[in-house]
């Protein structure tokens, strides 16, 4: 990647290129500032689509939901930034579930590695062969969860399984506190695909409370600050109490909204951990990556027959009335 042009670096990694504290030895334009370039762009490139789609939100969200079949509305919300489902009843998950047994079978035979850590498979080239995972994904009962803390009608933009070994190396990369650089809000849900408990190295985050204080004590965001932050920066201010640990069952759900929220990833396992993450986020992020490309990779798997919601799920420029 060291011979890339700035757009191509741009292309490739997102946002988070330019917040990144050095790369090549050279610095950028921080956080703050390349959030809020991004999110106007952003608003302006869509910005028929964006009102269309927030009316809807603002006026019909519950026939919007009805009309791709609601059968329960979750009482549930996010509070501080995160919400925890034990024993979910949403609709496919017990098949989402199901399909995740079948993908690990198959990553677990595969050597390829995204990390030293961490083993993915892309959930979305799998649609076709396992619909479940679109249909549990754009159900109205999580998408009603999803959409009432985004204030918006959300755009899916990943299913991906993970699988995270025990290693014997110093946390690195995502095992640092750090926060997503994505959007206003996001919210990202991890489902278990087996049981989680701290021997598996749960995902860890602060609430977003919390994690507002922490980031006017680390100036986080601004050219003085870093990107990635250790536990001997964060706990020169926030208590080690704070931390939430998301040990889960199979069947619970826990959502995070990770643009708010400082996390991180697994670490100090002792046994592989397995998980599927599914991200929603507005549409207009704050990422150029969804911007010049990924935000079209849903689009191929819309079908004539489906729901206004689902449409506008899986393509952030569809809104009822346009052609695609």
């Amino acid at each position: 990647m060291e011979n890339l042009t700035f757009i191509q670096k741009l292309v490739h990694y997102g946002t988070s290129f330019l917040v990144r504290e050095r790369l090549n030895g050279d610095y950028y334009i921080g956080y703050n500032n390349v959030r809020s370039i991004t999110k106007t762009f952003n608003y302006l490139k869509n910005f028929s689509s964006h009102r269309a789609r927030m009316y809807l939100y603002k006026n019909k969200l519950q026939s919007v939901l009805i009309d791709n079949g609601i059968k329960l509305e979750p009482e549930d919300k996010l509070i501080d930034g995160w919400l925890h489902i034990k024993n979910s009843n949403f609709p496919f998950h017990k098949e989402f579930l199901e399909t995740g047994d079948e993908i690990f079978k198959r990553l677990e035979k595969n050597e390829s590695t995204q990390k030293a850590y961490i083993e993915m498979i892309n959930g979305l080239d799998d649609i076709e062969k396992y619909p479940n995972l679109l249909n549990f994904a754009t159900s109205s009962e999580l998408i009603s969860v999803v959409a009432n803390y985004l204030k918006c009608i959300p755009v899916l933009t990943e299913i991906s399984f993970y699988i995270s070994e025990p290693v014997n190396f110093d946390a690195t990369g995502s095992q640092l506190f750090h926060i997503d650089i994505e959007d206003t809000r996001v919210v990202r849900l991890i489902v278990p695909i087996e049981e989680i408990t701290e021997e598996h190295g749960p995902f860890s985050f602060l609430p977003e409370s919390i994690t507002t204080k922490a980031i006017k004590k680390l100036k986080y965001g601004t050219l003085k600050g870093t990107y990635r932050i250790t536990d001997e920066q964060m706990y020169k201010h926030i208590a080690k109490d704070k931390l939430i640990k998301a040990t889960c069952k199979r069947g619970d759900l826990v959502f995070a909204d990770t643009s708010r929220c400082f996390h991180y990833g697994s670490r100090g396992q002792t046994k592989p951990r397995k998980l599927c993450m599914v991200n929603f986020h507005s549409d207009i992020p704050e990422n150029f990556k969804q911007t010049f490309g990924a935000g079209d990779l849903l689009k191929k798997y819309i079908k004539p027959n489906d729901s206004e919601l689902r449409k506008m799920l899986l393509d952030y420029s569809y809104y009822p009335g346009k052609k695609i």
